[in-house]
């Protein structure tokens, strides 16, 4: 496994009505391939379309992962809490609704991978696990 950190890019592709989404890669000479479904291709005609950003993201999960196996990890859980109000919501519906809707930006370029100059934090927010809290 290398070492080196992919820079992997969502790229919205598309329009407004009909948005689509793209994954890249590229190397230290900025020179782009892009995620086929089977692999990487210098071709972005053979780019794999993502009708959602969330279904990008984890092609983006999957590879920086992959990058980063060989070191050892440390899990931690932040808790977001979420407050609606107005009609209680399915949980279902919520659920749905917040995979959709909630993007958890980080800013590698300015504050670093991680909280060490040799660590890379991947965040990942599963709302599968969302449930109802009791006062």
């Amino acid at each position: 496994m290398s070492h080196k950190i992919p820079m992997l890019s969502i790229i919205a592709r598309g329009t407004k009505l009909f948005p689509r989404y793209i994954v890249a890669k590229a190397d230290e000479y900025k020179n782009a391939t892009y995620w086929t479904g089977d692999g990487w291709d210098g071709d972005e005609n053979k780019a794999q379309m993502f009708s959602e950003a969330n279904d990008a993201l984890w092609v983006l999960h999957v590879e920086m992962v992959g990058h980063l196996s060989d070191r050892p990890s440390t899990k931690y859980v932040a808790p977001i809490h979420i407050e609606v109000f107005g009609a209680k919501p399915k949980l279902g519906a919520l659920k749905n609704w917040l995979e959709r809707t909630v993007r958890i930006v980080a800013d590698f370029p300015r504050h670093g991978y991680g909280p060490d100059s040799d660590s890379v934090g991947v965040i990942v927010a599963d709302f599968d696990r969302t449930r109802i809290v009791r006062d």
